[in-house]
């Protein structure tokens, strides 16, 4: 079984990486390809409904997710160890615009950890709009 705090500057990358990948596609509206990209567990169970229907409003009052390098910068994502194992984690979303008042909810927890090492760790919590 590999450690994943072993390195947690990999960790903390690859965490905002599996972020990005997850807002790429929700940002695509690609639902089922989003859902991939996630840690379903019991307590955060979601299938490609309840996805969207937590990430369509945002296109209600957004023009669409910036994207860019911009959109990436480590700034836009603050990782928080709320305890031994387990962490709290909020990637801000930038819209087209600029604005960045909405976010990805998450938790990663790793006392659990995933039964194979290169599934994502990222639980989403909600989509905060």
């Amino acid at each position: 079984q590999v450690d994943l705090l072993a390195n947690r500057k990999a960790l903390l990358a690859r965490l905002r990486h599996e972020l990005f990948l997850l807002l790429r596609e929700l940002a695509d509206r690609c639902y089922e390809d989003a859902l991939d990209a996630l840690r379903v567990t019991e307590q955060h169970p979601w299938e490609v409904a309840s996805l969207a229907a937590a990430f369509e409003p945002f296109f209600d009052d957004h023009p669409g997710v910036d994207l860019s390098f911009r959109a990436r910068q480590p700034d836009k994502t603050v990782i928080r160890e709320v305890s031994p194992r387990r962490f709290e984690v909020l990637h801000r979303i930038l819209d087209l615009d600029g604005e960045e008042d909405a976010g990805l909810e998450c938790v990663v927890d790793l006392s659990v950890p995933p039964t194979d090492p290169d599934l994502p760790l990222i639980e989403l919590r909600r989509v905060a709009l």
